[in-house]
């Protein structure tokens, strides 16, 4: 690639620059701030001491260091002023997205002030509000101002499950909260795109389909079924519903086709002086810019149009466009766009899949001026790419989504040709619809559309989803270096590397006897007790006005991710934030692993005191200790031991029960307690604690929760019987491991630290 660039008669050393200044960037981004970074720049700088020749990657390494902590300052480097509990702000926003719910909505906003003072546009500062008693006087790319109640946004946080907060931070939303009160002035109205991406979307407000055309058109899946959206997961197509370079290669390549129609069937002939290709392909591009311009610039429809207008770019530049090097000038256009793209799973997906496609074309077709006339030969590499894909980007999958759809590959085969005729008709029906008035193509082709999916919908594809577990991102990167070393064969007998690494990482896992995590689940409480692949569940955490529970979106993933069976589960009391989950475990079949039963109105019975085993440790149920008055002292009591190291499970217990606990059982005694009452001023009395003699307190706790748990009286009266305390929303899901001679904590936010998650 280096020909891309001339300087005189030498070459501009373009691919050292490429190369380096996308290492940089990686290595800037995950590793800043670790020993990892500096031995890396230290021995890069010392190299480039004696060896001449890598001086110039050594200086783009450097710059791109530089140019990401530049980008960070500048665009992501920004937090809430002065917040303390309930603190109010007076905000000026313009809306993104709005979702109306019932009586409320839920909309997504561009802060453009703060405290009346001006925050700069280039900073990606956005938030997730709340509007109760909503009154429909805001839409999409409405300017107004109010009063909001903010806090700084976090979200749970557990190993093996996804970092939502990574992907929040990337995407700059930097608060969530409600507004207060009614009182919201408008100031301006929206945007040229966003009004013609509302009428656009009036035009499709009454048809069956219209969440499926949001998605296809616009990336909008808020209007999308949860069920439908698992259908398209499970049959491997989810990448038809984020706008990408599918969406953008069938665009570019409609209106190119458009175009050249257009001029053959013109009265008059064009003279041949004139490239009438270079002006189909331009117009591609001007047709797929409008398409990502309606999408609000969407990253992976911007992502895919830089990667289109590179390729084109150098094709009229008459440079090799199709090639690993113009990937990587597309991969640098891009980073340079932003940097921390490296965190968008988009990104890994688009590349790699792209580097497949170009592999497989090569090697089955050879000379890449071949055109496939034939349907046979058509097939074949469109068989084997669909082939390559599946297993190419199987890591991947198995990363991001702990397992891959078996019938993904068919299912693309068959839909993937349907789907590049279908969007342009589609695109072309509403425009009819919308500039001309004429409804009934577009209502015909939404009917033939709605029984498709009735069909679509009514297939058992979960019998074809692969449930893999959990992999480690460097268990990922070793197995594609592994097919990197088989595909080159001047690295085949290195190829023995990557397999030797893949087999010690996968065996420097500590043998643990057993082991208890408490998860993060907000405001609520789950703890998942495990031995040998089994799990005993204490509480599932609580369940949301939405519909959704922690129980479905972190509890059961994980334990799905650590590979546990659940044999029972205990729920401490009936309140929403220890019992939400309950509906949920009955969808997925473990109601009856469910002790003591739940009662005709869903909610759980009574625990009774007894004593019985789990893989060896022996479970105590020492209560309810009373079943009156204040239901939170009803809780279950449950203590684990294994004979030398004891857990206390309390449930929400208050000092009355905590003393009738004590009282009772006068010889109990703790090393690990979690927090009665999430460590709230009306539990963990003194006499308690100091009966039980904890070495270690773990309060489940809510991050910014308006309930300030655990209390600071309670904390400082652990503090002074000499307690390791810890909180969840602080660590994330904590897990501790009971090894034979000691015990190790492990926490979800300290397993892998990134620099510019400071909250």
């Amino acid at each position: 690639m280096n020909y891309f660039f001339w300087h005189g008669a030498k070459s501009f050393p373009f691919s050292q620059i490429s190369y380096g200044f996308v290492f940089g960037c990686v290595l800037s981004l995950f590793f800043f701030n670790t020993p990892v970074f500096f031995v890396i720049i230290l021995l890069s700088v010392s190299i480039s001491v004696f060896y001449e020749q890598f001086r110039t990657c050594c200086l783009a390494i450097l710059l791109a260091f530089c140019y990401v902590m530049s980008y960070y300052h500048v665009v992501y480097n920004w937090y809430l002023p002065v917040y303390f509990r309930g603190a109010q702000y007076p905000i000026t926003a313009t809306v993104l997205k709005i979702v109306p719910q019932n009586e409320k909505a839920f909309c997504k906003v561009k802060l453009t002030s703060l405290n009346h003072q001006l925050i700069s546009p280039l900073k990606k500062v956005y938030g997730d509000l709340t509007i109760y008693q909503y009154q429909q006087n805001l839409k999409v790319g409405d300017s107004f101002s109010v009063v909001a109640k903010l806090k700084p946004y976090n979200q749970y946080r557990n190993t093996k499950l996804p970092n939502y907060e990574l992907h929040a931070f990337y995407q700059g939303t930097k608060v969530k909260g409600y507004f207060i009160g009614q009182h919201i002035t408008q100031h301006t109205k929206a945007a040229l795109s966003r009004s013609l991406k509302y009428a656009l979307q009036q035009v499709v407000q009454h048809t069956e389909q219209q969440g499926l055309y949001y998605a296809l058109l616009f990336g909008d899946k808020s209007k999308l079924s949860p069920k439908l959206k698992e259908q398209f997961k499970l049959a491997g197509l989810s990448h038809m519903l984020a706008i990408s370079g599918l969406h953008i290669g069938i665009l570019y390549s409609a209106a190119f086709f458009v175009a050249k129609w257009f001029t053959l069937a013109l009265p008059i002939r064009l003279t041949q002086t004139l490239n009438l290709n270079r002006f189909y392909s331009y117009f591609g591009l001007f047709s797929a810019f409008i398409y990502v311009w309606l999408s609000d610039f969407m990253v992976s429809a911007l992502r895919a149009f830089v990667m289109l207008s590179v390729l084109v770019m150098l094709y009229w530049g008459k440079k090799r466009y199709i090639s690993l090097s113009a990937l990587t000038l597309a991969l640098v256009v891009i980073l340079l766009l932003n940097p921390f793209e490296l965190l968008n799973p988009g990104l890994y997906f688009s590349f790699i899949a792209v580097v497949i496609i170009l592999l497989v074309y090569r090697r089955i077709v050879g000379n890449l001026s071949i055109v496939f006339v034939t349907v046979r030969r058509t097939l074949v590499l469109l068989i084997a790419i669909q082939l390559a894909l599946f297993f190419g980007l199987l890591p991947l999958s198995w990363f991001y989504f702990s397992g891959v759809s078996l019938a993904s590959m068919l299912i693309n085969i068959i839909v993937l040709p349907i789907f590049s005729i279908l969007l342009p008709l589609l695109l072309v029906l509403i425009l009819v619809a919308f500039l001309f008035g004429m409804s009934a193509p577009l209502m015909l082709f939404d009917q033939v559309l709605s029984t498709v999916m009735e069909y679509f919908l009514a297939l058992s594809l979960d019998v074809y989803w692969l449930e893999l577990g959990f992999v480690s991102w460097q268990q990922v990167i070793l197995i594609y270096l592994v097919g990197s070393f088989l595909l080159f064969t001047i690295l085949h007998r290195l190829v023995w590397l990557p397999i030797v690494a893949l087999l010690s990482e996968s065996n420097l896992i500590t043998q643990v006897s057993w082991q208890i995590t408490t998860l993060d689940v907000g405001h609520g409480l789950s703890v998942v007790i495990s031995k040998n692949k089994q799990a005993l569940v204490y509480d599932l955490g609580a369940k949301f006005d939405s519909g959704n529970s922690v129980a479905q979106s972190q509890v059961y993933p994980f334990l799905k991710a650590h590979g546990l069976t659940v044999t029972q589960t205990i729920i401490s009391h009936a309140d929403n934030d220890h019992a939400g989950g309950l509906d949920y475990w009955q969808t997925v079949g473990l109601s009856n692993t469910v002790l003591f039963g739940i009662d005709v109105e869903g909610k759980p019975k009574f625990c009774i005191p007894q004593t019985h085993t789990f893989m060896g440790l022996t479970i105590n149920i020492l209560g309810p200790i009373i079943i009156r008055g204040i239901r939170n002292n009803n809780s279950c009591i449950v203590q684990v031991t294994d004979g030398s190291f004891s857990a206390l499970l309390v449930g929400d217990i208050h000092q009355e029960a905590e003393l009738a606990l004590i009282k009772q059982y006068p010889n109990l005694k703790a090393d690990l307690l979690i927090s009665p009452h999430h460590g709230s001023k009306s539990s963990s009395s003194e006499l308690f604690i100091r009966q039980l003699q904890p070495s270690y307190i773990i309060h489940a706790n809510a991050r910014w929760s308006r309930w300030d748990m655990p209390h600071s009286t309670v904390q400082l009266r652990y503090h002074d019987m000499g307690a390791i305390q810890m909180q969840t929303a602080q660590l994330g899901g904590i897990t501790v491991k009971i090894l034979p001679d000691e015990l190790q904590f492990t926490a979800a936010r300290t397993e892998q630290r990134y620099w510019f998650l400071t909250n």
